[in-house]
């Protein structure tokens, strides 16, 4: 991250009050991690970032730096990639269409019981090919 940027996140430190600022930085990092959208990392920072606590020219200048930010993160995503573009060679194949690749993420989930774990897929990804694709974007 350039200087003039990470400026933007010091500048913030400087306004914010050390819990606040932390918690600031977990919704942050929800985004960078594709938990949460753009729109949702606005939306959950606006409570933090008011006003009365940091100016809104620096709220803008976060807001952009997110958004000059944002197209790099989607590019370098594995869930945001369109199927034609993942490395089928590095990906273990069990079916026509049934991969299980260690580098796709697993989703976290809080909650799952010991029957959730062993009736739910975290390990099988479905990419379909071929005519399959066609049915496969109708139905979705």
């Amino acid at each position: 991250m350039p200087r003039s940027e990470f400026s933007v996140f010091e500048k913030v430190f400087s306004y914010l009050q050390p819990e606040e600022f932390d918690h600031w930085m977990k919704i942050f990092h929800l985004y960078m991690e594709g938990v949460i959208c753009q729109d949702e990392l606005f939306l959950l920072s606006e409570d933090i970032l008011t006003a009365d606590k940091v100016p809104d020219d620096l709220v803008l200048a976060f807001k952009m730096l997110v958004k000059n930010r944002d197209v790099g993160r989607k590019i370098n995503s594995v869930l945001c990639k369109a199927t034609s573009e993942l490395e089928y060679a590095k990906m273990t194949k069990h079916s026509y269409s049934y991969y299980s690749w260690d580098l796709f993420p697993i989703s976290l989930s809080q909650g799952r019981d010991d029957l959730c774990r062993t009736v739910l897929n975290d390990k099988y990804i479905s990419l379909p090919q071929g005519s399959e694709m066609f049915k496969f974007k109708v139905k979705n």
